[in-house]
């Protein structure tokens, strides 16, 4: 910077001597004199440039983007249980083995005459088979609970728990050969078939339901009176060809008289043979009588001979 601190400014390309909005440019203070906006300076050099001019984009119109919302399905409100609910357990139809080899002889929903008595909603399945024919379970699944009193209807009988929220029973067992808690597979062997309990003959008597039963579940069959029930009555307690039964109540003999029972949990039942493969299924009609069931019971409940 000069010595004697004076401003010198120098606009390159233009005459030094050349006027700039009234004010001159030469050795010496600046001049103070105010710009005109109309200065032939403040003005483009050139024309603006269109906006399609090469290397020059338009802006795009500015229009509401709709932004997309994730689709979501709608969950039922939480329940007190874990499980799936009864009614939208699915059906691994051919997945499962039948638990033991021979023909079913009471299909799911039967009712039937049996010494003098009318059974009314098969609420399993039986199963012919010799005494000590291995009883297997029909897929993987934890035991759950086991009984071991040979009196009471069901006589031994098994309960195991599987996934999907289904639990199988298999009672009138001659032996049980599993443990409490113990883990199977598909094909285990959980014991063999007898005729422990109210069994008029050798055979497995096959549930599938959606809990475990307490002890004044339906108990093998829904309506157990002297009389046949009305039409209404067998419509509502006979359900042959159903995939599914619900059950609140049972009718049983109580003071000679025909009285529903309440239950304390509502029972639903599905049809077993829904579950596996069967080439020898076949159509159930209504009242299908039992191979020997009452024959075989009325020689188990005759009396000594007297000596």
């Amino acid at each position: 910077m000069p010595k004697d601190k004076r401003l010198y400014l120098l606009l390159l390309g233009i005459p030094f001597a050349t006027l700039v909005g009234g004010m001159s440019f030469a050795r010496g203070t600046p001049s103070k004199a105010p710009v005109p906006l109309a200065s032939p300076l403040l003005a483009p050099p050139v024309a603006p440039l269109p906006l399609q001019t090469p290397g020059i984009f338009p802006l795009p119109s500015l229009q509401p983007v709709m932004v997309p919302t994730p689709l979501t399905t709608p969950t039922a409100p939480a329940t007190p249980s874990t499980r799936p609910s009864a009614a939208t357990l699915p059906t691994p139809v051919g997945n499962w083995l039948k638990p033991a080899p021979g023909a079913v002889t009471n299909p799911f929903g039967n009712g039937y005459w049996y010494f003098g008595v009318y059974r009314g909603g098969h609420t399993g399945i039986d199963i012919k088979a010799p005494t000590g024919t291995p009883v297997k379970a029909p897929t993987a699944g934890k035991v759950v609970y086991i009984h071991r009193l040979a009196n009471m209807r069901y006589g031994f009988y098994v309960v195991i728990a599987h996934a999907q929220g289904y639990y199988t029973l298999h009672a009138h067992l001659s032996r049980i050969q599993v443990r409490l808690g113990q883990q199977l597979q598909q094909g285990d062997v959980i014991g063999a078939v007898g005729t422990s309990g109210a069994a008029g003959y050798p055979h497995l008597h096959f549930e599938v339901l959606n809990q475990i039963p307490q002890r004044d579940g339906a108990w093998g069959y829904s309506y157990i009176c002297p009389q046949r029930p009305g039409v209404e009555g067998l419509r509502t307690y006979n359900f042959v060809g159903r995939s599914v039964q619900t059950m609140d109540h049972i009718v049983r003999i109580r003071n000679q008289r025909c009285t529903h029972v309440p239950l304390r949990q509502t029972l639903k039942y599905y049809n077993p043979e829904q579950f596996y493969p069967d080439p020898e299924r076949q159509s159930w009609e209504p009242e299908n009588q039992p191979a020997n069931e009452e024959r075989k019971y009325q020689r188990t409940q005759a009396k000594p001979a007297a000596r």
